[in-house]
């Protein structure tokens, strides 16, 4: 979100197939990071992933589409492994 390029991911996730049921603009709690990260709360880095995840607001998605909801993984994974740049399908 801040960098505002909320719209050029949402399409990225459009063009890939998927469909947008509900969408929100939240702020994260320490409780909630907790609790979706607790494989992580014991590690030394966790503190400085909650600061960061909670230096701005993040915009929540449910997305259906043919590849459910493990297509909004495998396009970041296959760019990411050819050298890409960027967390989002293309």
């Amino acid at each position: 979100m801040q960098k505002n390029l909320a719209g050029e991911v949402i399409g990225r996730f459009q063009k890939a197939g998927l469909r947008i049921q509900a969408a929100k603009v939240l702020r994260l709690t320490d409780a909630l990071l907790a609790e979706h990260y607790s494989h992580l709360t014991d590690k030394p880095f966790f503190p400085e992933i909650v600061t960061f995840m909670k230096s701005a607001p993040v915009l929540a998605l449910i997305l259906t589409g043919e590849c459910g909801g493990h297509g909004t993984r495998s396009p970041r994974a296959d760019r990411q492994s050819q050298g890409g740049q960027g967390n989002y399908p293309r």
